[in-house]
């Protein structure tokens, strides 16, 4: 696997927070927005936002986020599969957000190493030259050669040397992919948006092109980039 795999996207609560931005000018017979929920859970598949409630959102939001709370209510969940590297950064988006990840301690020795379990780069002899590409090779297989050793070592025990699982675990490269449930809201993917989409990692434009999917972002977004000029 390579970069970041987003499964599951859902958003939540939509017309409830339109409802809830009027409480201020008990406006609510302004609400004009509608959309096309799943039966199943009640995320939303389709939204329409009305001209009456763009108007008011598009002033909340431009005003800052003291104003614009009604994006904090606007419930997220998805599952995302991404290496260390990038959930390290990821992280440093705390407020308000939660991850339920898959656990290295009870199934990380479950079965060998594979090299889909990591984000290698997907590089050829044109862009790192033929002798750093022979190089990588190598080394892509002597890693996993060294933490399927200790996790054998670790098994073959009977599961009872923690040293040994202790040892599998430092020898595991921020490359190792976590796959995570993530909860959020609108107002921290707006934030990771604005401050990731154009960062040098490629996992973050690809996770920046899975927010843009979700119902009204699109819309959303484009009022950050005219905050921004």
């Amino acid at each position: 696997m390579s970069g970041v795999v987003v499964e599951n996207a859902k958003a939540f609560g939509i017309l409830d927070a339109l409802r809830g931005m009027r409480n201020p000018l008990n406006s609510w017979d302004k609400n004009d927005s509608r959309c096309k929920c799943d039966p199943s859970d009640g995320h939303v598949i389709e939204l329409e936002l009305g001209p009456n409630d763009q108007k008011l959102c598009r002033a909340l939001t431009l005003g800052g986020a003291p104003h614009r709370k009604f994006l904090r209510q606007i419930f997220v969940t998805m599952d995302i599969t991404a290496p260390m590297y990038w959930w390290a950064e990821m992280d440093t988006y705390k407020i308000c957000s939660t991850r339920n990840s898959c656990s290295v301690q009870h199934k990380g020795a479950s079965r060998e190493f594979a090299e889909d379990d990591f984000t290698f780069e997907e590089l050829d002899t044109s862009t790192i030259g033929t002798l750093d590409y022979a190089e990588l090779l190598r080394d892509k297989r002597t890693m996993l050669e060294i933490v399927n050793k200790w996790r054998n070592k670790y098994v073959d025990g009977g599961k009872t040397n923690y040293s040994l699982f202790r040892v599998m675990r430092q020898f595991l490269p921020s490359a190792y992919n976590y796959k995570t449930t993530w909860s959020g809201n609108y107002e921290v993917l707006m934030n990771i948006y604005k401050w990731r989409k154009n960062h040098k990692l490629k996992e973050w434009h690809e996770f920046c092109a899975e927010v843009e999917k979700l119902p009204g972002m699109e819309f959303f977004l484009s009022l950050e980039k005219i905050e921004s000029t």
